[in-house]
């Protein structure tokens, strides 16, 4: 037997190496569930409870009867034994409900128990991650022992992900449902029917109305849609869709008693200042470019300002995408070189995730998790992969604050370098992109 023969090989030493981060990293899960405090979660599980419990009361929305609800959750929690309860109660004894009516109703199937519910998402969480980062990357051809590897060596070291366990946020949920809007767009790519557009269509509806903060996703993604089914299809597929939509805002609105819930949703999100999402400054943990670099104690229209930069980074931003794309063209028609990148469903969920983070006015540091998409697509093997490479390899560096410890032994704590980290990281990723856009050809 040979000394090569004896050795194993590098497929089989990258699924035993995932292996043990996968038991490693659940148990990093596991361990970190008694001091973490999930208040997000106890807002998405507890809105859904307390309308439970209200019985036959007209409790109305959380929206308008906030008070009515935070009231009940109170009561519950001061009767409960239940110590992680009592720890997310009484870290907020208030509740500010921002998400959508059919979000909040999405967690009304809970258990009734909290410590059980909260375990049970947390195991979602770590199975959300695992296996959207493993299907994408297997998606973009990395070897399934490195996709494995991949997918389970993140949840071990990746500080978003352990801010999204400790608030109790659905990033991870989101992005295996971003894996799975590239799947569908991929399969209508190929069969360009009007059932797998409607699907799509449906898919890219549900995104918005679960969660608005993805909206550019869904934008972004009717590239797919119509280059898939051609203009006409298309718009029936979008009709079908929007007939979807409307059904899931007609169940969530029975849910909370009237399509009125929707209209108190926009109000509260609107709040004083005409935009309640803006408004929140970094101190409250809100790391959006367009916020990091405003100081809210000199600017009296903080939110406004917010809302001008961010829409200004966003316009720049498209119309760099714009510019690489007619570079690329190399000397053939636009519609050409549009449906060849809009074949190309990891690019525009690349593309569109990038806009998102660095465009949006409101980016907390878990959302960065969804950050992890973009970095495996840089990483990907292929034809000119070694800048891809370094601009991913840069950003997940940057993401992981991977150099945390480097920079607290220089005297340079998380919190202080952390907001410029969340709002400047993806800009590696962003030329990655815009040098592939630039290329004559479609690499790999």
């Amino acid at each position: 037997m040979t000394s090569e023969s004896r050795q194993p090989s590098a497929r089989a030493l990258s699924w035993w190496l995932a292996l043990c981060f996968a038991l490693y990293s659940a148990g990093i899960v596991i361990q970190l569930f008694p001091p973490q405090r999930g208040i997000d979660f106890y807002h998405f599980w507890g809105i859904a409870a307390a309308h439970e419990l209200a019985g036959d009361e007209d409790i109305g929305t959380p929206y308008v009867n906030g008070p009515r609800y935070a009231a009940l959750l109170n009561a519950v929690a001061d009767a409960s034994q239940d110590r992680h309860l009592k720890q997310a109660n009484g870290e907020r004894r208030s509740i500010d409900p921002t998400g959508t009516p059919f979000f909040y109703m999405c967690f009304a199937g809970l258990p009734a128990d909290y410590s059980k519910a909260h375990s049970w998402f947390r195991g979602g969480q770590w199975l959300c991650l695992a296996i959207g980062l493993f299907w994408f990357a297997r998606r973009v051809g990395v070897d399934s022992g490195l996709a494995a590897l991949f997918a389970t060596a993140i949840p071990a070291f990746f500080y978003p992900f352990h801010s999204d366990l400790l608030v109790g946020n659905v990033n991870a949920y989101q992005l295996l449902a971003c894996v799975a809007i590239v799947a569908l767009a991929g399969a209508a790519t190929a069969a360009r029917g009007l059932v797998s557009g409607s699907v799509l269509a449906a898919a890219l509806v549900a995104f918005v109305v679960f969660k608005p903060n993805l909206a550019p996703i869904s934008l972004v993604f009717l590239l797919a849609l119509w280059n898939s089914l051609g203009l006409g299809r298309a718009f029936v597929a979008g009709l079908i869709g929007l007939a979807f939509g409307a059904v899931l805002v007609a169940i969530s609105s029975a849910y909370f008693g009237g399509l009125h819930a929707w209209s108190d949703w926009y109000a509260f999100l609107s709040g004083p200042t005409g935009s309640k999402v803006a408004d929140y400054p970094v101190s409250d943990g809100n790391y959006a470019p367009s916020v990091v670099f405003v100081d809210r104690s000199t600017h009296p229209d903080y939110a406004a300002l917010t809302y001008r930069v961010a829409l200004g980074i966003g316009v720049v931003l498209a119309l760099s995408w714009c510019a690489a794309l007619a570079v690329g063209r190399g000397g053939r028609r636009w519609i050409e070189r549009l449906r060849e990148v809009a074949a190309q469903p990891e690019l525009l969920m690349t593309s569109a995730l990038l806009f998102t983070l660095a465009a949006s006015p409101l980016v907390w540091f878990h959302y960065c998790v969804l950050a992890l998409l973009p970095v495996a697509w840089c990483l990907r093997p292929g034809a000119h992969s070694a800048f891809r490479q370094v601009c991913g390899s840069a950003s997940l560096v940057a993401y992981g604050c991977l150099l945390a410890p480097f920079l607290k032994s220089a005297g340079y704590e998380l919190a202080a370098y952390g907001p410029y980290v969340a709002a400047l990281a993806w800009l590696p990723m962003w030329a990655a992109v815009l040098v592939e856009l630039a290329r004559p050809r479609a690499a790999d």
